[in-house]
């Protein structure tokens, strides 16, 4: 049966997304369901795939002691999540969006022109003054553990660029010069010193789906390679010896490390977290955190215990790369019977996200943006609290873009384009 699925999913999926792209174009990308599609495609599809095929090739994976049986029962879970995602994919429709002549307020450009000026700064202080040292770092272990604590919690990092999208989405929209993303190169090199690849994905994510919104240009073969190139930059981050082996290892070693973790979850750690805490302090991590640490104990992510288990089994401490992945959390905070429901719950979001139109307003489609782009950090970590952490996002730091914008309407009213099937 978990067989029948995945190979359902691997051939149905990606035929189905051409299928529906060619009819409907530009306006795919104002589809919430479709990139959650595709992220659970590549990270708990293809994964299951790569992972049968590749399973031998990995040095630590002995030590794992994987059984056959829970790789199968796994296999079964995560093309669950995907088949679920494709029906809603299927029941949802694209609306025919045509962009209306906005451009943001005078005061919302005037702060954006302010913050991007002063985030430039402080990302160039921080490239400079830290380069060498990230550069010397001889695994990504070592450079990712003075990251962490160096400059990227020292310095909020996350915070920055995350006011800084916003910002240049504001330029964006009311200049209508695309150059303005530029100055995104200041996050990615700084995350390709770090020898990582998530923030810079992020990045060309969230300018990519403006960029297509305003100018209803897909540019398929530009983005397909620059995303590839983020992909490949996994080369020079570890040592690489050619085979076409290494090569899909290598290329995919993010999906299929985090895949993993599903097997651990379910061998080791079947309903182990507190499921209605987890999701209560999800709820609240859209309110500020000084608020939220009243009203609820907060808990370390789950991936931390998962991550501290792998590193004891294979007996090394540079060990790393884990992180989790949607079934594994359900799995962790609540068993099989909530991996079941997880993803009718999450499909059901996206859906309504889609059916409501919610980036019809700038501040509504600001927060679209920023949910996708979050998707393949969701993908491979959770969903709950990361969901309602973007809530929270538009009422914290960005808080001058939902009350000056509130209201403000990008895209004119049109009939929905009916689907052929």
């Amino acid at each position: 049966m978990s067989d029948i699925l995945l190979y359902f999913n691997l051939l149905f999926v990606p035929l189905y997304c051409i299928y529906r792209f060619k009819k409907k174009k530009c306006f795919s990308f104002l589809n919430p369901c479709f990139y959650l599609l595709i992220s659970s495609y590549f990270y708990l599809t293809v994964s299951s795939f790569l992972l049968t095929q590749y399973l031998d090739n990995f040095s630590y994976i002995e030590l794992f002691r994987f059984k056959s049986a829970s790789v199968e029962a796994t296999n079964l879970i995560c093309n669950w999540f995907t088949f679920v995602f494709l029906i809603f994919y299927m029941l949802s429709s694209e609306q025919k969006n045509i962009v209306s002549k906005f451009k943001p307020k005078a005061n919302s450009y005037l702060i954006a022109l302010i913050f991007t000026g002063v985030i430039s700064l402080i990302l160039a202080m921080i490239i400079v003054t830290n380069a060498s040292t990230l550069l010397s770092f001889e695994t990504r272990l070592e450079s990712f553990e003075f990251y962490v604590e160096e400059i990227l919690i020292k310095y909020k990092v996350g915070v920055l660029v995350n006011i800084l999208l916003a910002s240049l989405t504001v330029i964006v929209w009311r200049t209508k010069n695309f150059k303005w993303y530029l100055v995104l190169l200041l996050p990615i090199v700084l995350d390709f010193l770090a020898k990582g690849r998530t923030m810079s994905f992020f990045c060309v994510v969230y300018a990519y789906i403006n960029y297509v919104t305003i100018t209803q240009k897909p540019r398929i073969t530009a983005i397909a390679t620059i995303l590839l190139m983020v992909i490949l930059s996994g080369f020079f981050r570890e040592e690489f010896v050619w085979s076409w082996d290494s090569l899909a290892i290598g290329t995919f070693s993010e999906v299929i490390l985090t895949r993993f973790t599903t097997i651990l979850t379910y061998d080791h750690f079947l309903n182990e977290g507190d499921m209605f805490p987890y999701l209560l302090q999800s709820l609240f991590s859209s309110l500020p955190e000084s608020i939220s640490e009243i009203l609820v104990d907060s808990q370390l992510p789950y991936t931390l215990e998962i991550g501290e288990f792998a590193v004891a089994q294979v007996q090394n401490p540079n060990f790393s790369g884990l992180a989790g992945n949607l079934v594994s959390e359900a799995l962790f905070y609540g068993g099989i019977t909530f991996s079941i429901i997880s993803p009718l719950i999450i499909g059901s979001v996206f859906y309504l996200i889609n059916k409501l139109r919610v980036y019809k307003t700038f501040p509504g489609f600001t927060f679209f943006c920023f949910l996708i782009a979050s998707l393949q950090q969701i993908s491979r970590t959770s969903f709950y609290d990361q969901f309602f952490g973007t809530i929270c996002l538009m009422f914290t730091s960005l808080i001058w873009i939902t009350i000056f914008e509130d209201g403000r309407i990008i895209f004119k009213k049109a009939k929905k384009l009916k689907m052929n099937f």
